[in-house]
């Protein structure tokens, strides 16, 4: 898997690939080579690559000390020479540097890094080698807002797991009735909720409430439906009003929400039909959404206006078949699907479209909302809240009910 900046700097964006080598030495070498050769065609106008043109490789990536053998195995680590560098400014090093350690270390590749740019050290104070440690905060695994835990909506309203209690969060989110899909931001400090009124009823109204956790809510939406909300890296809210018009939600400089329409055109092309999820990679830059029951991923587009396009969509996982009902980014390439089928309750799915299934032991249907993240994966089913742990027998992975939450109706609520 090559690495990529994401628009805002902030963390790095998977792109999978197939790597041939006839010797393990080589693996480092080639896997740089291909950064500087670019993102796939499809993700180059969403992400940015620090190691673009002019920038080449001087010679092999070696070990630390120089040696050509060994490279990145024991405490060997790897030398990486760069030519002609055009970036000046620190913290598009530190991307730079990001996306050759992620890069190299998740093809288990061990540091330390040292990396150098036209013959001096890329950044002085890592002159002896970088490790992983030192681009933490772009870390593609790292978890957003872990800190907030996990909320639920238990009978229309927001709740927090408080150990094996779950009050209610404290202001209007935790009053309001008739709450149907809600999420929090990216730092977990912030909600984004729908409200919907009269559901199934031809006169159904829906609106999105937008506001601190514990604070006041404003609303910043409405419709006659509306999909869970997504939050992006910007802290915009990403949602699906009647089933086909995708919108951002930000606020303006007033501090009033703002609606601004999402072209969803090329999807509507290809993939016409009801969409009823929409969630955001958690880098920000594809979007994976449910059309009519299948799994359909585009790149998320900074359009020269300043506006946003989703780009050259695609299905994934045909083995699911149009079961699918909700799905959330279990990790930057990995997705996790809700299905209406009760042999597989729970399936994968991951960029390269290849499916597979999760356990179904301990799951009653129908399996609806899910919501996840790289550590744990939640399940609301027909009794509650169920979350997916590896403490079953010999380290079988089974479906754990939280006990707090296991109320009929009860939805998982997560970062995101």
């Amino acid at each position: 898997t090559l690495y990529f900046a994401d628009p805002t700097g902030k963390t790095v964006v998977p792109d999978p690939r197939y790597v041939a080598v006839s010797e393990t030495d080589q693996l480092a070498t080639e896997l740089v080579s291909k950064l500087i050769a670019g993102p796939r065609p499809e993700m180059e106008k969403t992400v940015r690559n620090l190691l673009g043109a002019p920038l080449r490789l001087r010679g092999p990536v070696t070990r630390a000390d120089g040696g050509k053998t060994g490279v990145g195995r024991g405490y060997g680590g790897a030398r990486i020479d760069l030519d002609s560098l055009s970036t000046t400014d620190p913290h598009s090093r530190q991307l730079l540097a990001a996306q050759i350690i992620w890069t190299l270390s998740r093809a288990g590749i061990n540091g330390p890094y040292v990396i150098n740019a036209d013959g001096a050290a890329l950044d002085d104070r890592f002159a002896d080698g970088w490790d992983t440690g030192d681009v933490a905060a772009t870390d593609p695994g790292a978890l957003d807002g872990a800190a907030a835990g996990l909320h639920a909506l238990v009978g229309g309203s927001l709740v927090r797991l408080d150990g094996q209690r779950a009050p209610r969060v404290t202001g209007p989110f935790g009053q309001m009735p008739s709450q149907v899909a809600a999420s929090l931001s990216r730092s977990g400090q912030e909600v984004a909720s729908i409200v919907t009124l009269r559901p199934g009823a031809p006169d159904m109204a829906s609106s999105l409430w937008v506001g601190p956790l514990g604070g006041n809510a404003s609303q910043a939406l409405d419709g006659r439906m509306l999909s869970r909300p997504s939050w992006s890296l910007d802290d915009a809210i990403w949602v699906v009003v009647d089933a086909n018009n995708v919108v951002r939600v930000i606020q303006d400089a007033s501090g009033q929400p703002a609606r601004i329409p999402v072209d969803a055109t090329l999807v509507s092309g290809k993939f016409p039909g009801v969409i009823t999820e929409l969630q955001l990679s958690r880098d920000g830059t594809r979007a994976a959404m449910v059309i009519d029951r299948h799994v359909i991923l585009a790149g998320v587009e900074q359009t020269p206006g300043g506006g946003y396009a989703l780009t050259y969509p695609r299905r994934l996982g045909y083995g699911l078949g149009d079961t699918v009902v909700s799905l959330g980014w279990r990790t930057g390439d990995d997705i996790v699907v809700s299905r209406t089928d009760p042999q597989h309750p729970v399936s994968y799915v991951n960029l390269d479209g290849v499916n597979s299934d999760g356990p179904s032991r301990n799951l009653l249907m129908p399996v609806t909302t899910v919501a996840a993240n790289p550590s744990v994966v939640y399940v609301a089913d027909e009794r509650g809240v169920l979350q997916l742990s590896g403490s079953g027998a010999e380290g079988d992975p089974t479906w754990a009910e939280v006990r707090p939450l296991m109320t009929a109706g009860a939805l998982p609520v997560l970062p995101g």
